[in-house]
This record gives C-alpha cells, sequence and structure tokens, in this order.
C-alpha cells in the first residue's frame, strides 16, 4: 500500500505546484485513506493540510483556509522528518498565511514574513529562502512604508529578486514564475508599468510551457491591463 501512496503523493505534488490545489488535495485524500509507513505519514499531513488551506483560499473560503494553515504551523513543526524539507514547507505555510492575512492584519501578516526569514536565515536551503523572502516582499507591497523591523529595507525588489535567485538556483521554474508574477504586479502598485509588462511576458511564457493554463491566462490579462 505504501508504494501506492508514495505514487499518489508524487502525482499529488505535481498538481500542488502548479496551483491545481483541488486535484492535488483529491490525490492527497486517496492516499491518505492507505496504510501508511511512518516515513511516508510524516510528510502526508502537512502537504495534506497546506494543499486543502490554499485550495480554500482560492475558493473564497478564509475562515476554513485560515484554520487549516494555522493549524498546519503546529503540525509541521511537530513531526520528525527531513531537516530541509520541514523547514522549506514552515517558510510556504507562513507565505500562504501572508498572503492570506496581508490586506486586513499588517501585523500578523508581518509576523509570518518575519517567521519564514528567520527559519531561511538558520536553515538556509533554496526554496525556504525563496518563500521567505517573497513573502516579505509581499507584505511590504501592501504595507507601502517602512517595515515594522529595522534589519528590514523598504524595496520590496530587494527580496523578490532574492527570492527569484532561490528558486532558479534548483530549478523551480513554478515558483520563478510565480514570483516574476507576483514582482510584476507589486510594480504595478507603485506605478512601474513598464518594467511590470515584461515581467508579466516572462511569466506568462514560463507557464504556458509548464501547461499552466489558468496561470498564463491570469498573466496574459495582468499584462494587457499595464500596456
Amino acid at each position: 500500500m505504501t508504494d501506492a501512496a508514495i505514487c499518489d503523493m508524487q502525482i499529488a505534488n505535481n498538481y500542488r505546484d502548479k496551483g491545481d490545489f483541488g486535484r492535488a488535495l483529491t490525490l492527497y485524500e486517496k492516499a491518505n485513506a492507505k496504510r501508511l509507513e511512518r516515513r511516508v505519514m510524516w510528510k502526508m499531513k502537512p502537504l495534506r493540510w497546506v494543499t486543502r488551506g490554499r485550495h480554500f483560499s482560492t475558493k473564497g473560503k478564509f475562515a476554513a483556509a485560515y484554520a487549516d494553515l494555522k493549524g498546519c504551523l503546529d503540525l509541521v513543526a511537530s513531526v520528525s522528518g527531513g531537516r530541509h524539507e520541514r523547514d522549506a514547507l514552515l517558510c510556504e505555510v507562513h507565505h500562504a498565511l501572508a498572503q492570506h492575512l496581508r490586506r486586513q492584519r499588517y501585523g500578523v501578516a508581518w509576523d509570518r514574513a518575519i517567521s519564514a526569514y528567520e527559519i531561511s536565515l538558520i536553515h538556509p536551503t533554496a526554496r525556504a529562502k525563496g518563500f521567505a523572502n517573497r513573502t516579505v516582499a509581499e507584505v511590504l507591497t501592501v504595507v507601502g512604508a517602512q517595515p515594522f523591523d529595522r534589519r528590514f529595507v523598504s524595496d520590496p525588489d530587494v527580496y523578490y529578486q532574492a527570492a527569484l535567485s532561490a528558486f532558479q538556483e534548483v530549478h523551480s521554474e513554478v515558483e520563478s514564475a510565480r514570483t516574476l508574477y507576483l514582482h510584476a504586479l507589486s510594480l504595478v502598485q507603485r506605478g512601474r508599468k513598464m518594467a511590470a509588462a515584461r515581467k508579466l511576458r516572462h511569466a506568462m511564457i514560463i507557464f504556458t510551457r509548464l501547461g499552466m493554463v489558468h496561470d498564463a491566462a491570469k498573466a496574459a490579462r495582468a499584462q494587457l491591463d499595464v500596456m
């Protein structure tokens, strides 16, 4: 049963990476129904929870999304397993929570950004650095002011570029494209439409090549809006 569950998890991971959280969640649930060994279970539970949280968020079910993402923090911190994978996942959860909170609860969103950033300093894996820097950048974009911590500068571009470099280091094209897309939206908000259009075009090309039709369409619409 474990081999079948691992296969379901791998396929689910591919869908999750491409932003198809609904299909990924179905496969995680399928794998979870099988009898799993501990070496698989410690990865399964947090992946399932963070995917469900992000799925709820895309559907506008924000209370449910917050409950799953918040619960996932404690779950990830409590499991034993590979340190690098665990820390990268923690940074991803902090990133998802900050995205969820940033428009109404700046202080709490910034706390999530700080938590992700500090993890990435202690255990500087590329994915952890990528998510951590992108989290800081997104919160700074919304706040539009001096950050709440003097260790940070107020320019989101610094952190978007650091995130992009980190994801490119491990050849994560999906997260690289997402970083380009989010950086472009940040530039639009700050009135830099030409630079935004170039990043949107780059993101759209990557999304299209990877078969991420929904994301490619979003980038294309955003590009039309700034031209």
